[in-house]
C-alpha cells in the first residue's frame, strides 16, 4: 500500500472508533448506575392534566394490569411528568415516603 491509502484506512478506523466511543462509554458506565430497575417492560398510559389533587400532591399514578392512569397538576406540567411516568414502569419507587424526585418545579 502507498502512504495515501494507508492514511485513508487509518482515518476511517479513527472515525469508526470515535463514532463508537459514546456506546463504549455508556456500556462501561452502565455498571456504575445503581438506580431503580423497571418492573414492567410495557405499559399503556393515559395522562390527564387537572387543576387540583388531594393533599397538595403534584401528581398521582395508578396502574392495573399494564394500564396506567396519571393525573398531573396542570401547574406542575411538565416539571413532574418524569416522576409520574416512572411509576408505571417502576411501581411505587418511593414507597412509604413523600418524594419530589425527578419533579423539578421552579
Amino acid at each position: 500500500m502507498d502512504g495515501v491509502n494507508t492514511r485513508k484506512i487509518a482515518g476511517r478506523r479513527r472515525i469508526r472508533l470515535l463514532a463508537c466511543l459514546p456506546l463504549l462509554l455508556a456500556a462501561g458506565c452502565a455498571g456504575l448506575f445503581d438506580g431503580p430497575r423497571p418492573s414492567r417492560d410495557e405499559v399503556f398510559v393515559h395522562i390527564r392534566l387537572v387543576d387540583d389533587l388531594p393533599h397538595g400532591q403534584f401528581g398521582l399514578a395508578s396502574c392495573h394490569e399494564g394500564v396506567c392512569s396519571i393525573r398531573l397538576r396542570r401547574e406542575t406540567y411538565p416539571y413532574c411528568l418524569l416522576h409520574e411516568l416512572r411509576h408505571p414502569f417502576e411501581g411505587n419507587f418511593h414507597e412509604g415516603r413523600h418524594s419530589t424526585e425527578d419533579c423539578h418545579v421552579p
